[in-house]
């Protein structure tokens, strides 16, 4: 009994599993072993390698690798739409998930921003309920030496009690306007010994001041979206210290990050670059800062070589890698 013949396409692959089994080419319409033809992977009809314009060898590998996709005549320009399409849709999905991610890192930066103010409130709080209740304790025991009513001295205590309550009403009041503050502020970049320009056209100075940030974004490979030049504080024979804004508060930590080149770039060897902090984050450097020095003075009187330096408002101690 001959083999037989069918007008059929196969339920997936480009070759079927039983090569003995005939059948039609859907070009020429001619019977052939299923070994000798291949499939499209779009409309799953079966095409000879004649009519396909395939060589045996290139049949040889479609067969050997299931991976490998044929499309014919009529479905290559589909197919080829339809992988450009599937393609912009992961470029979309990619760049969704990427602006994501931004927005939680910027939640999140928020959230510890709001936990460093709230822990600073409540110490400051603690701090000055402690001392209150101290004072409220000397009081009392002062108010033992005075003719006075028990009724009295309950007055007094209330009164200090309610001055109490003010106080932290207006520490927590504090610590939202200090979290909008570091908001308002984080993508500030304060720049220090950047050459200022005595051209008393406000708008010459400005692109002059946009000009200079611009190479030092060039010479240290950052991005150049600066804008808003402002120069801080009154004129004198110095240059000013210069604040810009950025597009993106990400800008500020990459052009900070990269801060550590600039002794190297001729031109700019003594540029410095700081964040624009808020006043109790000013304070807290300058604490930062004299405890830092009295670490130091420690150390050089000890005899160790130790460095101490400050970093994310934590003071580091680094020690030489010989040691």
């Amino acid at each position: 009994m001959p083999p037989s013949r069918a007008k059929t396409t196969l339920s997936q692959g480009n070759i079927c599993s039983s090569p003995t089994k005939q059948m039609d080419c859907e070009e020429c319409d001619t019977a052939f072993l299923t070994e000798k033809l291949v499939q499209c992977h779009r409309c799953r009809n079966m095409y000879c390698t004649k009519c396909a314009d395939m060589k045996k060898s290139t049949l040889d590998v479609i067969r050997a690798c299931s991976n490998i996709e044929w499309y014919c005549n009529p479905c290559k320009a589909p197919a080829t739409e339809a992988v450009l399409n599937n393609r912009r849709i992961e470029e979309i999905c990619s760049s969704y998930m990427e602006d994501f991610e931004k927005r939680i890192a910027q939640v999140e930066e928020k959230n510890t921003i709001l936990e460093v103010a709230l822990a600073a409130s409540s110490d400051l709080q603690n701090n000055t309920n402690r001392d209150y209740e101290a004072r409220l304790d000397q009081l009392e025991a002062k108010l033992q030496n005075f003719d006075k009513e028990p009724n009295d001295w309950q007055e007094i205590k209330t009164e200090i009690k309610v001055k109490l309550n003010e106080h932290s009403n207006n520490a927590a009041s504090l610590s939202i306007k200090e979290i909008r503050d570091r908001d308002s502020r984080k993508a500030n970049l304060i720049l220090f010994n950047v050459p200022e320009c005595d051209n008393e056209d406000t708008s010459a100075r400005k692109t002059h001041d946009l000009e200079e940030v611009k190479c030092l974004c060039k010479a240290l490979n950052c991005e150049d979206t600066f804008d808003k030049p402002v120069r801080l504080g009154p004129k004198s024979d110095k240059a000013r210290p210069l604040k810009v804004i950025a597009s993106d508060p990400a800008l500020v930590t990459q052009m900070l990050k990269s801060a550590k080149n600039i002794p190297n770039l001729e031109g700019y060897k003594k540029v410095g670059l700081k964040r624009d902090m808020t006043f109790l984050e000013r304070e807290e450097h300058r604490v930062l800062i004299k405890q830092r020095n009295q670490k130091m003075t420690e150390a050089k009187e000890k005899g160790q070589n130790i460095k101490w330096v400050i970093k994310n408002g934590n003071l580091i101690k680094i020690r030489p890698r010989d040691e």
